[in-house]
């Protein structure tokens, strides 16, 4: 530190090195590794769920179509049939239940990879989804590295 009478002051800072560049470039290194391609979707009757789903899927590169209830869901399956990679599908909603939704989905293309999502345990709401395994489950609440992860996993 310098001070002079009606000159001011300077101040020098000497900061050490962070060690933590490198772990900056781990984390884009993963972000990288979990971006993808297609179109998905989210089915959830909560709109903050589904607004933050789309912001989080849109920023990992892909195409995001939204459904608040299972029939709704089902009118955008159908006008879409070949353009949807993945549906994220609540398995609590009401009216037609997440289950319910499965099996419709799955009649108009059985092959449809389905990732579940519910705030209850994977094994008490796997019960619900009999049939053909689904793509995956993913337990609310939920970050958007987790969220971004499972979907890369489900889309394999």
């Amino acid at each position: 530190m310098s001070s002079a009478p009606g000159q001011g002051s300077c101040f020098t800072v000497l900061f050490l090195a962070a060690e933590g560049a490198a772990e900056v470039a781990q984390v884009a290194a993963q972000y990288a590794t979990l971006r993808g391609t297609g179109t998905i979707l989210v089915v959830d009757d909560e709109q903050a769920v589904r607004n933050l789903v789309r912001k989080v899927l849109e920023r990992y590169g892909y195409k995001v179509l939204l459904a608040d209830r299972g029939p709704a869901a089902i009118d955008t399956f159908k006008r879409h049939p070949g353009d949807i990679s993945l549906v994220i599908l609540d398995a609590s909603m009401p009216g037609m239940s997440g289950a319910e939704t499965y099996a419709e989905l799955r009649k108009v293309r059985p092959e449809v990879k389905i990732l579940v999502s519910s705030g209850y345990s994977e094994l008490e709401t796997m019960e619900a989804f009999p049939g053909p395994r689904v793509a995956g489950f993913i337990q609310k609440p939920y970050t958007s590295h987790g969220l971004a992860e499972k979907v890369r996993l489900a889309m394999a």
